[in-house]
């Protein structure tokens, strides 16, 4: 026995070291078969597949296999990825650098080596960070081999599946990181942001994009990344050393040089057009029209502002004693006045030129720079609850920044304003909806919000119902059918509290009022979308309010959110009522943040 096991041993020391294949495989010492996205060895035997080296590695599009990437849930539990000594290479760094923006499609170069250097060394060790850097060379590489078109025209390939599966699984990793923060998880968790942004702004999802910098600059604040005052003269430092400064990788994004421009616009001022890009979305590559600039030029000048602020971080995050940042907080107070004169110049410009409509999506983005500038100024070396409320405001600002296009059966009942595409038809008629959602391209919605309710002859709840039969439903049906195609999955829709099984807590006067009154008929059509809308493929959410009223009969208390009661609406009351103001605000936060999603949720203020 004993000599048959000595040859053996021999023959395992002859044998030439693993050096390629994924990590799993070369930690067992065994032959990989080198399958991507993941290694058959390791799925085959129950075990989770680690990856390959470099999140850079070239691999054939052809061997990404969504039958294999499908074995793989987005709830998976991420086992830490052992570190390996992998030298990240000048290429992958500036291969990264380039993913961070659509605006390298063009000849643009980011200054973000560093920031790419840190999130690759991080991604050797951090899962979520590795699936978040797979997913942006995934999509990205789809954008440049696919073209670039209309979000909701794109074919979904199956690269484009894998770097969403990837995406997904960088999301739930990220969430359980924040469960219970650390330095480790925070760095890890702002420097998924990062990528994060990078990945909606190559998927088109504006609303997501702003969503990430929102809660990126949010944890960066609360958990006071740079040296701050808690009070006159008491200057403290960090409270988490080294943690990824986001505010830094954003302005550098923004202030980047663009070669998009806007479609062909006349408006002139002393010679120039008004127009301007930002971090815009692709619209028309630079070959096939003249780039523009904004009168008087509010681009470079914004551009000089955002310059002269990531100074200021600099020396803010260097600063040890009170009396230089004394000084700091004057030079802050200067950027903001900068800030605040830029955007009255700009206001002017578009007074003088007679702002189209809808406003440039390049203006708009100008805009959105601006709001950014002054909310990382705002939080910087200041700590008050002044300031937090103040931030609050610029927050919600910045979070209610969409763009929207309305489909309205009446012309003339909404105010036109930036950002609003008005489109008169009837959600009875597919193609008045197939309209609506090519109105503003090429920007495509990324969310869905119906408000529509039943008409009666008259305000009085007596009064004989004017809207057909199954109109809410059918309205909710078509929608749904040309979304679906569309490839938006996104859904909210404005339901009624009594509806399903909120009827059950309703109060009785409440329910014997429904009952009597021809409001039945509204009730019963809110209750065929609330069975029908189960049955699509949709993320719907159904929100049911209390009592709405308009905000003369109830004004909007704007510092809180509405109470959510769950679906059954447990513990509503005969008082209970809720704002118009308040559940708007509410449906475009459950929209955008993804939250009650395939649930209906009962709201009151």
């Amino acid at each position: 026995m004993a000599g048959s096991v000595s040859p053996r041993k021999r023959s395992i020391k002859c044998r030439t070291k693993v050096k390629t294949g994924c990590a799993t495989c070369r930690i067992r010492k065994i032959k990989c078969d080198e399958n991507k996205p993941f290694c058959q060895k390791c799925v085959n035997t129950g075990r989770t597949c680690d990856g390959y080296d470099s999140p850079f590695r070239n691999f054939s599009s052809q061997l990404i296999n969504i039958t294999h990437a499908g074995s793989v849930k987005s709830d998976v539990r991420l086992r830490p990825i052992r570190p390996t000594l992998i030298e990240i290479t000048p290429q992958d760094i500036d291969l990264l650098n380039r993913y961070f923006s659509t605006k390298t499609l063009f000849d643009v170069k980011l200054d973000c080596d560093g920031e790419a250097r840190q999130v690759l060394q991080a991604s050797l060790s951090d899962p979520p960070i590795r699936h978040a850097v797979l997913s942006l060379k995934t999509l990205r590489e789809d954008l440049e081999t696919s073209g670039d078109g209309p979000a909701s025209m794109v074919q979904q390939t199956s690269s484009y599946q894998y770097g969403l599966q990837q995406y997904s699984m960088a999301l739930g990793g990220l969430a359980s990181n924040l469960s219970s923060p650390s330095s480790n998880r925070l760095k890890s968790a702002l420097l998924c942001c990062q990528v994060f942004i990078s990945i909606e702004q190559v998927r088109k999802n504006y609303a997501a994009m702003a969503q990430h910098i929102i809660r990126g600059l949010r944890i960066m604040h609360e958990y006071q990344a740079r040296p701050h005052f808690v009070a006159a003269n008491n200057l403290v430092p960090a409270h988490h050393d080294h943690l990824p400064f986001l505010d830094v990788f954003i302005i550098k994004l923004f202030a980047a040089p663009c070669k998009f421009a806007d479609p062909p616009a006349t408006a002139e001022v002393s010679g120039t057009t008004l127009s301007a890009c930002l971090i815009s979305p692709p619209q028309q590559p630079v070959e096939s029209c003249d780039l523009r600039t904004i009168a008087p030029d509010m681009r470079t000048e914004l551009t000089r502002i955002a310059g002269s602020t990531l100074v200021f971080l600099g020396k803010v995050s260097q600063v040890e004693s009170v009396g230089v940042a004394l000084r700091l907080l004057s030079q802050k107070a200067t950027l903001l006045d900068s800030l605040e004169s830029w955007l009255t110049k700009l206001e002017l410009v578009q007074v003088k030129t007679g702002s189209p409509d809808p406003e440039l999506i390049s203006v708009s983005f100008l805009r959105f720079f601006h709001l950014i500038l002054k909310i990382v100024l705002l939080g910087t070396l200041d700590s008050s609850p002044d300031l937090d409320a103040e931030l609050r405001t610029e927050n919600d600002r910045l979070q209610c920044g969409h763009t929207a296009v309305a489909l309205v059966r009446t012309s003339g009942s909404l105010t036109p304003r930036p950002g609003l595409t008005i489109v008169t038809g009837s959600p009875l008629s597919k193609p008045d909806i197939r309209s609506a959602l090519l109105a503003a391209a090429p920007l495509s919605p990324s969310a869905t919000i119906i408000t529509l309710n039943t008409v009666r002859k008259s305000d009085s709840p007596f009064a004989a119902q004017l809207s057909p039969p199954r109109f809410l439903a059918d309205s909710c049906a078509n929608v749904c059918e040309v979304l679906e195609h569309a490839g938006i999955h996104r859904i909210v829709v404005m339901s009624t509290a009594g509806v399903g099984d909120s009827w059950g807590n309703l109060p009785w006067l409440s329910k014997a009022f429904l009952g009597w009154t021809n409001v039945k008929y509204a009730l019963e059509d809110h209750g065929l979308v609330d069975k029908e809308i189960r049955l699509t493929k949709m993320d719907w959410t159904l929100v049911r309010a209390v009592r709405l009223q308009f905000d003369d009969q109830k004004p909007t208390d704007t510092k809180t959110d509405v109470r959510t009661l769950g679906s059954k609406g447990d513990g509503m009351s005969l008082t209970d009522s809720v704002s118009v103001t308040s559940v708007a605000r509410f449906l475009v936060k459950v929209a955008v943040e993804g939250l009650f999603v395939k649930n209906a949720v009962v709201v009151a203020n």
